[in-house]
């Protein structure tokens, strides 16, 4: 055998020994040995802007905590990194950018300077539409998200793309599509002009609606939502009003609205399609709280979606907290009466243990509700009210008949976490029985403000007046009289602490009230945030206020957590002018915001 292969055979089974006593002491790679580096930026000191963009793209950036093995590697990283930010470059419209890269390997760690020249941006100069078929309308480029001389951004002209199919589908041309596109970019002018060729189809007019899907739902009950008149023009708008309303049925899990371009009449009707998939008929839910004046508190719910096939939904709710707690029994029954009514009906009875009273009361009651305009909902209807308190050392029964009116305009853009808008209730409760003639009348006003685009800062403020007309406070059911504070009211203060009390040191509450806060939420990330909160406010024992007792005040801050089941709230807080018997901090832990 010649001395060359007797070496290299050597040289092999060496190898194989090494490579095999490594993995045989399960040896791992020697961590000091990886080439630590830095990452320095330069050539962008005057666009702050563009310099974070270019560090969120950056994988060198993003890696550095992962150093490589060898210098090879780190190579290979800097070369992916320069061509991506040249093409992010070339994406924000400088088509002229530079990237160059300076390396020092003595440095510990190795330092890795990326000198970045983006020059000139390149400004969009023309966007042409080339209509395949006559009789087009006009685009306005502000329909598109452009402007005339815009840096030319690919995003924006993507984004325009989009944008043209929509604005095209919201003027009865839902079939359009574009067949081509073409970018030119004159580097000696430093422009960019896009010619886009579209076919924009037929025109179409709303046909029959054909609907498919959740046999289990009243088909009947779906039509009524149609937000559409069968031979009018094609529009976008009625098909999300007609997605939403059907969402808010809650029956269904998914809803697809599309117009058949398999079958376009003469006259250009083409049917639609309404597809649907039922949710889950019944479900379990449970709920746990915390209130340091109430202690822990939960529910359990179970509910029906579809009792009878129409959409109508029976719900029974058993649980509550040591000062409150007993079931509850709700049904709603939609399209009542052959219109868009909403038949609402509730019995619950509850054991009651709080501050004020001890007793027990059971209530059942109908409604009718209507929203109009999608702001405005007014609802209506009778009420028995039946209660029994130990009132000193005698027990007294009472036994109401009543009605309950309500009105509730609404601008807010979210019912869960607004962000702008308002909303104002307004209810009136009058009461007949036992001797007794009176009416209970509550007002409240929430508002909310989000001043910057990032939408990170939001201002919230509700305030509330409350008022019980006729007879004396006396005479009244203890759990008709007005109470203030707790995690729905006042916080900071126990649960009905705000207000008179009487020489036992509990509230005895009042025929007027007056409540307000002021809310500032901060989005920390897209799943956390915080608050900073003021709330005040008093009971008074006459419908006139007394002015000369004194608000209390209760401030705090809490934590806001969007979890899968929902926003989970923990709110601290502490009175500002505590009276004797008032806890020093109180704890809410909640879903939900507090307003």
């Amino acid at each position: 055998m010649p001395p060359s292969i007797h070496r290299v055979i050597s040289i092999s089974v060496a190898a194989a020994i090494v490579w095999a006593a490594g993995h045989a002491t399960g040896a791992e790679p020697d961590k000091e040995s990886k080439v630590r580096y830095r990452v320095d930026i330069t050539g962008l000191d005057k666009d702050g802007d563009l310099k974070k963009q270019i560090e969120g793209v950056s994988k060198l950036v993003e890696e550095k905590g992962d150093p490589p093995h060898s210098f090879f590697v780190l190579e290979d990283r800097i070369k992916e990194d320069r061509d991506r930010i040249r093409k992010f470059l070339r994406s924000e419209g400088y088509y002229a950018g530079q990237v160059t890269v300076e390396i020092k390997e003595t440095a510990k760690p190795v330092t890795v300077t990326l000198n970045i020249q983006p020059g000139p941006a390149y400004r969009l100069t023309a966007y042409k539409i080339d209509w395949r078929r006559p009789g087009a309308p006009e685009v306005p480029l502000s329909k598109l998200g452009l402007k005339p001389d815009q840096r030319a951004r690919g995003e924006a002209v993507v984004d325009a793309q989009s944008a043209l199919l929509l604005y095209l589908a919201d003027r009865s041309y839902p079939f359009a599509k574009v067949t081509n596109r073409r970018v030119v970019v004159d580097h000696a002018a430093r422009t960019m002009r896009v010619e886009v060729a579209v076919d924009r189809g037929r025109e179409i007019r709303y046909g029959e609606v054909r609907i498919k899907g959740a046999p289990g739902v009243d088909h009947d009950l779906v039509r009524r939502r149609v937000a559409w008149q069968q031979g009018a023009a094609y529009r976008t708008g009625p098909l999300r009003e007609t997605r939403e309303a059907l969402f808010a049925l809650g029956v269904f899990s998914s809803v697809r609205i599309k117009p058949d371009s398999t079958r376009i009449g003469p006259d250009g009707r083409t049917p639609m399609l309404i597809e649907l998939d039922e949710r889950k008929r019944r479900s379990i839910a449970i709920a746990a709280y915390y209130d340091t004046s109430l202690g822990p508190g939960g529910e359990v719910e179970w509910l029906h979606r579809n009792l009878f096939g129409g959409a109508e939904r029976l719900s029974l709710r058993i649980g509550g907290t040591r000062s409150e707690y007993g079931g509850k029994l709700n049904f709603q029954k939609p399209d009542i009466f052959g219109g868009p009514q909403l038949l609402l009906g509730e019995a619950r009875y509850n054991e009651l243990e709080t501050p004020a009273y001890d007793g027990r009361e059971a209530v059942a009651g109908v409604a009718i509700s209507r929203t109009f305009a999608k702001r405005l909902t007014v609802k209506a209807g009778p009420v028995v009210d039946w209660s029994s308190f130990e009132i000193g050392s005698q027990r007294r029964d009472f036994t109401l008949f009543g009605a309950i009116a309500s009105v509730d305009y609404n601008t807010a853009d979210n019912k869960l976490d607004p962000l702008k808008g308002y909303q104002v209730i307004g209810e009136v409760s009058p009461y007949v029985g036992s001797g007794l003639t009176f009416a209970r009348a509550k007002l409240r006003l929430n508002g909310y403000w989000t001043p910057f685009a990032d939408k990170r800062f939001t201002l919230a403020g509700w305030s509330r007046l409350s008022a019980v007309f006729g007879e004396n406070r006396g005479d009244l059911p203890p759990n008709k009289l007005l109470y203030v504070g707790g995690g729905n009211s006042v916080r900071g203060f126990g649960y009905q602490r705000v207000g008179p009390l009487n020489s036992a040191n509990n509230p005895i509450g009042g025929k007027s009230a007056i409540e307000l806060g002021l809310e500032a939420r901060f989005r920390i990330t897209k799943t956390w945030g915080g608050v900073v909160f003021l709330e005040g406010g008093n009971v008074f024992r006459d419908l006139s206020p007394d002015f000369d007792d004194p608000f209390r005040w209760g401030a705090g801050v809490g934590v806001r957590y969007k979890s899968p089941i929902g926003l989970l709230r923990l709110d601290l807080a502490t009175p500002l002018n505590p009276r004797t018997g008032d806890s020093a901090i109180q704890l809410y832990i909640s879903i939900g915001q507090a307003f």
